[in-house]
């Protein structure tokens, strides 16, 4: 397998091992996979307050993930054979820090309400903090808030004893663009400007 990887991933020797996302994340068993069908109420009198769970909370429940990070067995360096692709020195521990953005909720329907976003963030802060990363999470941002929670996390002091940043948003969007919760639309090629190492 290493060997027809060579070819795509530079200096991949066969003492490099590769590892399947299977490998790497598990789905946590004690969701069931089948959705529920049990009533949301015992009382069988009160037939229009009651029923089967609604799309809405299955969304919610469904995707939750054992995330797991296995540690790697050996790490790239910056040796002659690997001169082409550089290689990030990730000793420190925090490794870094970390931002979740999650725009779940639009005011006045300028946008669909993302159903299930808590459950990505929450596989989100998973894999981060199994990689080590110091986690923050803002929610349902408004235009102005958007951009003072950026300026804060971008030139937090903390960066300077970090071996990288990672920022996650998540919100809908198009060419381009990511929406905050009141509609705005933020150019993304702006927030890049505030991460290009100044």
């Amino acid at each position: 397998m290493s060997q027809g990887l060579s070819g795509l991933v530079p200096c991949l020797s066969l003492e490099d091992q590769i590892y399947q996302a299977d490998d790497l994340i598990s789905l946590n068993t004690s969701l069931s996979s089948q959705p529920s069908t049990e009533p949301l109420c015992q009382d069988s009198q009160s037939e229009g307050s009651c029923g089967t769970f609604s799309m809405e909370s299955d969304a919610e429940e469904k995707g939750f993930m054992d995330v797991r990070v296995i540690p790697a067995s050996f790490h790239r360096s910056n040796s002659q054979q690997c001169y082409q692709m550089a290689a990030y020195p990730m000793y420190r521990r925090p490794r870094g820090l970390a931002i979740i953005i999650d725009i779940e909720v639009y005011e006045n329907d300028v946008q669909e309400r993302r159903f299930g976003s808590n459950v990505d963030v929450e596989n989100m802060k998973a894999l981060l903090g199994g990689l080590e990363f110091d986690v923050t999470v803002e929610k349902n941002l408004h235009f102005a808030h958007f951009f003072e929670v950026i300026t804060k996390f971008c030139s937090d002091k903390r960066h300077q004893e970090a071996d990288m940043a990672v920022v996650v948003i998540l919100s809908h969007g198009k060419d381009g663009v990511v929406y905050t919760a009141d509609g705005q639309s933020i150019n993304m090629e702006y927030i890049y400007e505030f991460f290009n190492n100044r």
